[in-house]
């Protein structure tokens, strides 16, 4: 279950920033049986599906700060594609014409307040500054 933290800071977002590209449904693969067997082994058990992320675009492929998202759970799947729905409909209601995903990418840096982009390589491009601050409800 997402809780509200990750909802108000874009947590799917923040994600896609990390990896450095758009991936698609396509581009998760469920673990095989030996490889949630190890999982629960090193881990430990979750009653969610499990997937790594293989980019099937070969340009996907060669970024170089994507180090693998080695597992991850049906829940971050969905709000990692989650974050890519909102950079899509960002860039689309922008009218311009994109040719990757890297100029996406550039695109939201720049328009979307900085905690987005910050400490990955798309931070050179943002334009924003936002000063965030976690307010206790205790």
């Amino acid at each position: 279950m997402m809780d509200i933290l990750t909802l108000l800071t874009g947590g799917g977002v923040l994600e896609v920033f990390q990896i450095g590209f758009l991936p698609t449904e396509e581009d998760f693969m469920e673990l095989s049986a030996s490889q949630y067997d190890s999982y629960f082994r090193k881990i430990g058990y979750t009653d969610e599906k499990l997937f790594t992320l293989l980019p099937q675009d070969p340009q996907k492929q060669g970024y170089d700060d994507f180090e693998g998202l080695n597992v991850c759970t049906e829940g971050e799947k969905n709000l990692l594609l989650c974050g890519v729905a909102m950079i899509e409909k960002h860039c689309k209601d922008s009218k311009k014409v994109f040719d990757s995903d890297f100029e996406k990418l550039k695109y939201t840096a720049r328009t979307f307040p900085d905690v987005f982009s910050k400490g990955t390589k798309f931070e050179k491009y943002r334009k924003y500054q936002a000063d965030l601050k976690v307010v206790s409800s205790d």
